[in-house]
């Protein structure tokens, strides 16, 4: 499954390199694919100890300090705790970033076409979408978004194509009086690092906005992003809601009213939640 935090390749690629980062993301891949089985390992056991249902992140955290050395029980609590507040700081960031390179890619596609003027800045758009925003956010049951986000996905896949197809392709009448005059024409075509890749690399970075083919790649991944939006949101929403709304059963509202705060809780803590990290952006 091609998922949005591709596009974060290669700005990991450019901050660490080609070949620290080309040793380094295996590695990292590894690492990470480890983790996750070690942790499905250790729910499963934990559970069939305890004889309990799958549990969350944060359960299994806590079941595993509680049941676990004897000096490190007491802090069984203060590890759940830190394991919500890591995940929903993470979910929260990235919805975040989408909700920003979401207004950027249709930015810089209305003022390719001068649409509505340079004048529009940023924030206008990101005004714009909100109520969009806010609406996905609303969806209480996300396998709704199951078409969508496979729409998203044939999205990404696509555009990932069209990048690639491009960064193939060369101009040989414009290639060989350059070959012809180069001290080394054996790197002419050197692969990753030649002149032809990293010409055509600089190419498409330069000329992105310039040729209405990219200019598509930007409105797929911008729909893509949103498609995948509240899947992500998803978590944090799920850890934080009951929480509050078993305070306020413990008061005795209403079922309306206790409706309501849930709404009133998605439009607007969450998006206070993403303007935060906006601002530091």
């Amino acid at each position: 499954m091609a998922r949005s935090g591709i596009l974060s390749m290669p700005a990991a690629f450019s901050d660490g390199g080609l070949v620290i980062a080309s040793i380094c993301t295996p590695i990292i891949g590894l690492i990470t694919t480890y983790c996750v089985h070690l942790l499905v390992r250790v729910s499963e056991h934990v559970c069939n100890e305890l004889e309990l249902p799958v549990q969350d992140y944060e359960e299994v955290a806590e079941l595993t300090l509680e049941n676990g050395p004897v000096t490190l029980r007491h802090w069984s609590r203060t590890v759940k705790f830190a394991t919500s507040l890591f995940i929903v700081a993470s979910q929260v960031g990235a919805c975040a970033v989408y909700y920003l390179f979401i207004a950027e890619n249709l930015k810089a596609f209305f003022d390719n076409y001068n649409v509505f003027g340079p004048d529009v800045t940023l924030n206008v758009y990101l005004i714009v979408l909100l109520p969009l925003i806010i609406a996905l956010q609303f969806i209480k049951n996300v396998r709704v978004m199951a078409i969508p986000s496979a729409i998203a996905n044939l999205l990404q896949v696509l555009g990932l194509g069209i990048i690639f197809y491009n960064i193939v392709q060369f101009d040989p009448n414009a290639g060989m009086p350059l070959y012809r005059t180069m001290a080394n024409p054996k790197a002419f075509a050197r692969p990753i690092v030649g002149v032809v890749d990293m010409t055509n690399i600089i190419i498409i970075s330069l000329n992105f906005l310039l040729e209405p083919i990219y200019q598509s790649v930007q409105l797929m991944y911008a729909f893509a992003v949103l498609m995948t939006y509240p899947i992500t949101m998803y978590v944090p929403i799920e850890m934080l809601w009951p929480k509050i709304s078993n305070k306020l059963i413990d008061n005795k509202l209403s079922p309306a009213t206790i409706n309501v705060t849930e709404y009133l809780f998605r439009a607007g803590t969450i998006n206070q939640l993403e303007y935060g990290y906006l601002a530091r952006i």
